[in-house]
């Protein structure tokens, strides 16, 4: 099992790249880009972008191993998988938001986690993956301080990387849901589950990164808005974004039948049975208590005996 997301950054990083498909600055023109080879260290690539309706390129220098760039979840945005190998667990990246009085994108978040079902030892020597390796783990997210520019990564040296505060990063992450639940009010969420690449529109994954983020502020005044999301990212066939965020929910209110309800059926499409068989027994036993045995789905019942 891959997250699509992270074969689409093994796709975008052959170098050289050049790519006329990509709106990075959300104007909704085509922004042209490449990634190639530093001259002065075989470690480093050069990413160059062309800043849309001008003459002006931003270029900056990365490790990015088998990793490379992504569109981002939000218009104006992309994301750079740093570091990133085929077989390794270990993901790093950095998403950038274009600022037009800058005229240059701005490093927001900074993050690694691990992916453990990629391992060689599942990848190639095909063992089973246990449930609990199935989603991605171990995240350290964080929002930056205002203003590392994406041309301040040079070949030999980055800039000040400054954690925001503790506040303010909720804050930012409480920001982004109000754009996720604006968009999701307006156009049914177009903007959220789908952007323009080449004229078609194509599907977008929620990065694990921002799942992640999502799960930290769940509380009651945003419960519903939370889960809501995280059904239509099932809808979506994101379940691994979707389970990401219905865990949250389900550790921090366990009472809520629905989400227990999600993310046994995220779960299921997983291929994490028994971690779903379990979560269905626990929903049909709530129902059953609440008086409303009528309503459980027989798919329910046909799931939580873990055969």
């Amino acid at each position: 099992m891959k997250h699509p997301l992270v074969i689409c950054a093994i796709l975008l990083s052959l170098a050289p790249i050049t790519s006329k498909a990509l709106d990075l600055t959300g104007s909704g023109s085509s922004t042209n880009y490449k990634i190639t080879p530093s001259l002065d260290d075989s470690n480093l690539l050069r990413l160059e972008i062309e800043i849309p309706n001008t003459k002006k390129t931003v270029s900056a220098y990365f490790e990015l191993g088998d990793g490379g760039i992504i569109p981002g979840y939000f218009p104006g945005e992309f994301t750079l998988y740093t570091e990133y190998h085929t077989r390794s667990p270990l993901i790093s990246s950095y998403t950038f938001r274009w600022n037009p009085e800058l005229q240059d994108w701005i490093a927001y978040r900074a993050s690694t986690w691990e992916e453990p079902y990629r391992d060689e030892k599942y990848t190639l020597n095909k063992e089973q993956i246990p449930d609990d390796l199935k989603l991605p783990q171990n995240f350290d997210t964080r929002r930056i301080k205002c203003c590392a520019k994406l041309s301040e990564f040079t070949e030999s040296s980055s800039p000040n990387i400054e954690p925001e505060t503790h506040d303010k990063e909720l804050k930012n992450i409480e920001d982004d849901l109000k754009k996720i639940s604006t968009a999701l009010a307006k156009n049914k969420g177009k903007s959220i589950f789908y952007q323009n690449i080449g004229g078609e529109p194509t599907k977008k994954i929620v990065p694990p990164d921002l799942s992640h983020e999502l799960s930290k502020i769940v509380s009651i005044k945003n419960l519903v808005e939370l889960n809501n999301f995280a059904y239509l990212l099932q809808k979506n066939d994101d379940d691994i974004s979707a389970a990401i965020i219905l865990q949250s929910i389900h550790k921090k209110h366990p009472e809520r039948v629905v989400a227990t309800l999600n993310l046994a059926d995220s779960y299921w499409k997983l291929n994490m049975k028994s971690s779903a068989c379990q979560l269905y027994a626990k929903y049909i036993a709530s129902m059953k208590a609440s008086g409303k045995q009528d309503k459980i789905p027989k798919t329910a019942f046909d799931r939580a005996t873990c055969n």
